[in-house]
């Protein structure tokens, strides 16, 4: 299944998506967290840049935006970084 498929499918269950962040933003993120993404988070990242307005989805799952980690400073650290709920 392909990020469009995925994405798709969160619309399908009313969830709206921000548009993607771009490669500095990550790059931000990155450097303000010392947390490296693997290429295929930043890439699905610049594609959907989280969900609007704190949707959920039915199951109760949430992806962050950028704009929202970088906000709150949600749980990060050297080995982990939250980006959803």
């Amino acid at each position: 299944m392909g990020f469009s498929e995925i994405i798709i499918g969160f619309q399908q269950a009313g969830i709206e998506i921000n548009a993607g962040a771009s490669i500095e933003q990550l790059n931000k993120l990155e450097a303000r967290t010392g947390f490296k993404f693997p290429d295929v988070f930043k890439q699905f990242y610049c594609t959907a840049n989280g969900f609007k307005n704190y949707d959920m989805t039915p199951g109760l799952f949430s992806l962050f935006s950028i704009e929202l980690i970088n906000e709150y400073g949600l749980c990060y650290h050297e080995d982990f970084i939250g980006f959803s709920d």
